[in-house]
């Protein structure tokens, strides 16, 4: 069970600077066990900020798939991937839908 991948859109290498920067990224997916995971990686920072600005707007903060690493670049997005794998975190994760 521990054979997955982590997929990136072909832009990602182009723009991995911005999205270091920025402290999130929401389009890697995981696909693993047969199924595929959306996953929302963050940095501790930029969560704090989404979380109290979400929390001013609405009262509430909600991710599904919400994986926090200390830095948003590949290295650290793959090896939370594997963590979550080898972890059995998968059955806490939403899968994507399987089809239309």
């Amino acid at each position: 069970m521990n054979e997955h991948s982590l997929s990136f859109p072909e832009d990602y290498a182009a723009d991995a600077p911005i999205w270091e920067s920025k402290g999130f990224y929401c389009e890697a997916c995981l696909l693993a066990g047969g199924r595929s995971y959306r996953l929302f990686f963050y940095e501790p920072v930029r969560l704090a900020q989404d979380i109290a600005a979400d929390l001013g707007h609405c009262g509430a903060f909600f991710e599904p798939n919400l994986v926090v690493v200390a830095a948003v670049n590949r290295e650290q997005m793959e090896r939370a991937a594997r963590w979550l794998v080898e972890t059995r975190q998968l059955t806490e994760l939403k899968p994507e839908a399987d089809g239309p």
